[in-house]
């Protein structure tokens, strides 16, 4: 709840609250062209960009660690004389990070799905 009204609480107060307290309309001749809606779409934008940018260096972060930790292993096993093989996937789902989110959620989710099946 905290972080819905604090990830909307921009959107909501330019699209219901600022028309009225700032009186972001402005009169060109006879065109009125409304401020607020050009607020929001400049807001909504840079939102998108930043999460998008967020969501892929993020993505891309987990790919070059894990890149670094296989590499790392492969290393160490060929200075010890060992050979290094590809992994399997299930060797190569243990060496991931473990998932941080709710699992309770999702795993109710994906049950109601399959049982409405």
């Amino acid at each position: 709840v905290v972080m819905s009204f604090v990830y909307y609480y921009p959107f909501i107060y330019l699209a219901f609250l600022r028309p009225h307290v700032e009186h972001c309309g402005k009169v060109d001749g006879n065109n009125r062209t409304n401020l607020c809606i050009d607020s929001i779409k400049s807001n909504l934008g840079l939102t998108f960009i930043i999460h998008l940018g967020t969501v892929v260096g993020r993505m891309c972060f987990e790919l070059a660690r894990k890149w670094w930790a296989e590499r790392s292993e492969r290393l160490m096993l060929e200075k010890s004389g060992r050979r290094s093989n590809k992994y399997t996937d299930v060797e190569d789902e243990s060496k991931r990070q473990a998932y941080e989110g709710d699992t309770a959620y999702y795993l109710s989710v994906n049950d109601s799905a399959w049982s409405r099946g």
